[in-house]
């Protein structure tokens, strides 16, 4: 099998049908771009051609203490209705001060409230106060931009490329931003959003901290016939820094979210630096899709803690070319060249083409749900685990040795073809790096074949279906299946 990473970054041209999607890396990767082959890999960095799929990477979890948890129980409280004005007493919703969300956060001052009433708003959020807190009263407060977006220029995205459109933008330098009970919708931009040169995201932070709690976010996407562009994403989080000297600062709790209609990615943490714990959400993709292969949760470079999540229906159906038989595919989540040791823990993932997709990272999977609906997904994989792919170099990465450690997952995939439980090393040991995987008490049914192990893969590998008494091994270099 060929993975492909996926990370998004350079975006442009139009999307051509069959090709694959480019990822970008982050500014202090060159601008590289990685493929999703397996499963969106990447960022969803867009280097040029759209169609296609990506892959992104992910971290380990940052200090509680360091992610910005916003101000809830201090400062005043200013209220936004569509029918507030300035001559109200700014007292509650019924006499709300506001009839913009921006007016009242530009107004605001650090630890103060802005309280969205229910009803549509049609606008853009730039928070630049730290400590601020964004809420509503759930779907019914609904942020809907409908203009042309103002464009954001991160690090990621210099002035001399296309950049993000975010609904709600936070940073750089914001510390201790809260956005949550809010619906955060790209519908209205359908028809404003032209070409693959912007990317829409729900919300975005920017070498900025806080969290992201109960927020919905849905229709981060380009029109049907822009589908391969490698854009449109949920929640994104990287940093302003360089790779040898980041800022620290980007750092955010994304929990208790549902994110679903994204084009690319749905949850994305980047950039070394960053740090990012991924909580309890629901991350739900377009798939099966031949557009951009998309990736559920993506950290690429960053620091994470993943637990707790729900990432359904994400399967790139694109006809791949002879020399990659599988050089696209789509992933539930995917770490790409992650720092530090990232524990992906009870996961959900349900009709993922690569449900856990490891990269050039240090990882535990544990306690994992895989599952897949009949007839399941051709050459899908419940966890699979590589030190390079065929993009790690042009994405700035010199992969050696990771250390993987799957323990106790529940594996039940259906009756597709060519489909693998767990699958460690390169299959053709034309990459640069190895992994030493110890892999015990998982539980694989229905697969083709329950593990495989490439020649740059060695260690132990035990399942439920090894054998009458329930062990059993593959060495180095060794497969097994039923």
């Amino acid at each position: 099998m060929t993975l492909r990473a996926g990370v998004r970054r350079i975006r442009g041209g139009a999307p051509q049908s069959g090709e694959i999607a480019r990822v970008q890396r982050p500014r202090s990767y060159k601008r590289r771009v990685l493929w999703a082959g397996v499963a969106a890999l990447l960022p969803l960095v867009w280097l040029g051609t759209p169609a296609g799929a990506d892959h992104g990477p992910h971290g380990q979890h940052g200090q509680q203490g360091q992610q910005g948890q916003g101000s809830d129980q201090s400062g005043a409280t200013l209220y936004v209705s569509t029918t507030g004005s300035s001559a109200n007493s700014d007292q509650g919703c019924t006499a709300a001060g506001y009839d913009h969300i921006q007016t009242a956060v530009d107004a605001a001052q650090a630890g103060d409230t802005v309280h969205v009433c229910a009803g549509t708003y049609h606008e853009q959020v730039t928070i630049t106060t730290d400590g601020l807190t964004l809420t509503g009263t759930g779907t019914t407060s609904l942020i809907e931009p409908t203009s042309a977006p103002n464009l954001v220029h991160t690090a990621d995205t210099p002035s001399s490329s296309p950049g993000m459109a975010p609904v709600i933008d936070v940073g750089p330098g914001v510390v201790g931003v809260t956005v949550r009970n809010l619906e955060v919708d790209g519908a209205g931009w359908a028809s404003v959003l032209t070409g693959c040169g912007v990317d829409p995201v729900g919300v975005l932070f920017h070498g900025a901290s806080g969290t992201v709690r109960t927020v919905t976010v849905s229709t981060m996407k380009l029109s049907a016939t822009l589908d391969g562009c490698q854009a449109g994403q949920g929640i994104y989080v990287d940093e302003t820094g360089t790779a040898a000297s980041p800022t620290g600062t980007a750092r955010v709790t994304i929990e208790h979210d549902t994110v679903d209609g994204f084009q690319k990615d749905g949850i994305t943490c980047d950039d070394h630096g960053t740090s990012c714990s991924i909580m309890q959400n629901t991350v739900t993709g377009v798939g099966p899709t031949s557009g951009a292969a998309e990736n559920g949760i993506q950290v690429l470079a960053a620091r994470a803690h993943i637990a707790g999540n729900t990432v359904a229906t994400v399967d790139w159906t694109g006809i791949a070319t002879p020399k990659y038989p599988r050089a696209t595919f789509a992933s539930g989540i995917l770490l790409y060249g992650a720092e530090g040791e990232v524990q992906v823990q009870k996961n959900t993932l349900r009709n993922a083409q690569l449900a856990v997709a490891v990269v050039d990272s240090d990882a535990t999977v544990q306690k994992n749900t895989v599952t897949e609906t009949s007839s399941g997904i051709p050459g899908s994989v419940g966890v699979y685990a590589v030190a390079c792919t065929r993009y790690c170099h042009t994405l700035g990465f010199s992969p050696g040795t990771i250390r993987v450690v799957i323990v106790r997952n529940s594996i039940a995939l259906a009756t597709a073809a060519g489909t693998t439980g767990i699958w460690v090393g390169d299959p053709t040991a034309t990459k640069t790096g190895s992994v030493d995987v110890t892999a015990v008490g998982n539980t694989i049914t229905g697969a083709t074949e329950d593990v495989v192990l490439g020649p740059t893969a060695s260690g132990t590998v035990q399942t439920s279906s090894d054998g009458a008494d329930g062990h059993g091994s593959a060495s180095k270099g060794g497969h097994h299946g039923h």
